[in-house]
């Protein structure tokens, strides 16, 4: 399953719900109205948690703002991709003068009720609000928790 799906933020306004462009309709993320792609719709409608709301991490800082990874119940696996794959592939939104993210970085666990983070012993190290997260030591991830793999930030959202 592709993770990665392209998305625009928009400011809040009063602009039909559907457009040319397939974007299907608006969610609400904090203060945001965010374009949900209609191929990522089907995607995240398999992943609903018990309050209705899906989880997904939205792309802060790096080339490509914007952008939504959707997760998936079970490990969902951050690096970058090559022999092995990766359902969050970070290399095309680091900057082309320096990768710092490791093939496999980290994992991000998802069950029914509970999201966490594994740092997988990567060279860069991973941090949530600027706090390392340590090898081998899973931190559970709560709403709007900023997670940082070299300069790519991704915020915890549920849309």
């Amino acid at each position: 399953m592709t993770s990665r799906t392209s998305s625009s933020v928009r400011p809040k306004s009063d602009e039909s719900a559907t457009n040319r462009e397939g974007v299907s309709n608006l969610r609400q993320a904090g203060g945001t109205e965010l374009a949900i792609p209609i191929n990522m719709e089907a995607e995240l409608a398999r992943e609903v948690d018990r309050s209705g709301r899906k989880p997904v991490l939205m792309l802060l800082k790096g080339e490509g703002e914007g952008h939504l990874f959707a997760l998936a119940d079970g490990a969902n696996l951050i690096g970058r991709a090559d022999s092995r794959p990766v359902q969050i592939d970070l290399e095309p939104f680091e900057t082309t003068d320096r990768i710092w993210s490791s093939r496999q970085h980290a994992v991000i666990h998802r069950d029914s009720d509970r999201i966490v983070l594994e740092d997988l012993n990567s060279l860069n190290g991973t941090f949530v609000n600027k706090t390392r997260v340590h090898p081998r030591q899973p931190r559970p991830l709560l709403v709007d928790d900023v997670i940082q793999i070299g300069t790519v930030q991704l915020k915890l959202i549920y849309i």
